[in-house]
Order: structure tokens, then C-alpha cells, then sequence
């Protein structure tokens, strides 16, 4: 199949988000007990409070991690249906229509992250494509039109915990590539890509 594969600069292009937003809700999958629910919520707040303090230092740990205490616990909520909505993994076909590649099998995340919500996905979309204060404004306010209405709480922390898991991904692979300099070199790239975006979140107080 012939197509251009996309990048963070088509987040522009009027198709993008009610395409990604309408994959987002059609993959969703079997919701999250209450119990199940509470331990993603904890294994993302171990992982941001470790991964934000190697990173940044405890005081912007603590910052991060106290979004996770707002959160409510007990509460069943649809899961993710997919984790990997980078804009590389979709493509323009020569037609126009945008198609998402690799979209099966990701139910499970077979790291630490585990099975998680729904708002796994959309933290993904945001980090991955670079949305500014506008975009994740319109992101959110396409799901409210489709009855997700996403508490900014709530949102905080799936940003957080998202930039800061990939910051720990990608630092550490980075490590393992010492005998590939362009590996080595693109996973660097990659992790202070996702520093940035993590500082950022941290200091602006809008989401």
C-alpha cells in the first residue's frame, strides 16, 4: 500500500484530528474494573514519580505525581485500544484518506505500563504529534462533542505520565545502542524530545 507517512507538522491539516479522535473512540476496549483501574492509575504514577525525579529532580516529581491524587479511585472506565499513535504510524494515501498502520495487537502494553484507560491513547496523540495549548483545547473538546468529557486533572497526569515514561523508554534504549551511533543518536533526539515536553507540561498551568 502506497501512502506518505505523516509527521507532528500535519496535526494542522483539517482531517487529522476527527480522523485520529474517531480511531481513538471506535478502538477502545473492554472497560477497566475498578480494582484493575486503581493499579494502572499506580504503576503510571510509580513510573512518573521515578522517571520525572531522575530527570528533573524530586521537587518537579512531586509536582507531577500529585495530579495522581486527584484522580478518583474505584472507577470502571473503558480501556486503551491501541498506545501507539505516533504520527509516523499513519499514512496519506494518494486518495487523501488517512489509514492508521500497526493498529492490532497493542491491547496489553508488555512493559510496566500494562493495561491501561482510554486516556492512555489520547495522551499519546498530544505528546507524539507536539500539540500546543490550542490543539489539546481542540482535542478535548472534540471528545466532550462525543461524549468523553475528559476531566483537566485528569488530563495533566495521562500528559505527564506519558512524556515521562517515554523519556525512561527512550534514555534507556539509547543506552543499550552504544554500538549503533545513528540508533544511539535518534533515541537521544527522541528522549530530549520528550524532556522538553515533559518540562513544559510541568510549567505551564493550563495543560
Amino acid at each position: 500500500m502506497s501512502g506518505k507517512p505523516l509527521t507532528g507538522l500535519d496535526a494542522d491539516q483539517q482531517s487529522v484530528f476527527p480522523t485520529v479522535t474517531a480511531y481513538i473512540r471506535a478502538t477502545v476496549g473492554e472497560p477497566l474494573g475498578s480494582a484493575e483501574s486503581d493499579r494502572a492509575i499506580q504503576r503510571l504514577t510509580n513510573i512518573l514519580c521515578m522517571n520525572c525525579c531522575e530527570a528533573l529532580g524530586e521537587d518537579a516529581a512531586k509536582v507531577a505525581a500529585s495530579f495522581a491524587d486527584t484522580i478518583p479511585a474505584g472507577r470502571d472506565v473503558p480501556s486503551c485500544g491501541d498506545g501507539r499513535l505516533a504520527p509516523h504510524k499513519w499514512l496519506r494515501l494518494e486518495a487523501g484518506k488517512i489509514l492508521k498502520t500497526d493498529a492490532g495487537g497493542h491491547e496489553i502494553d508488555h512493559t510496566a505500563v500494562g493495561r491501561q484507560s482510554w486516556m492512555w491513547d489520547l495522551a499519546g496523540f498530544a505528546t507524539e504529534w507536539g500539540l500546543d495549548q490550542s490543539g489539546s483545547l481542540r482535542l478535548l473538546q472534540l471528545m466532550q462533542d462525543h461524549h468523553m468529557p475528559v476531566d483537566w486533572r485528569t488530563w495533566k497526569f495521562y500528559r505527564l505520565a506519558y512524556s515521562s515514561f517515554r523519556l525512561g523508554q527512550t534514555a534507556m534504549c539509547a543506552d543499550a545502542a552504544a554500538n549503533d551511533g545513528s540508533e544511539r543518536a535518534r533515541l537521544r533526539a527522541a528522549s530530549s524530545f520528550y524532556r522538553r515536553t515533559l518540562e513544559a507540561q510541568l510549567r505551564d498551568p493550563t495543560g
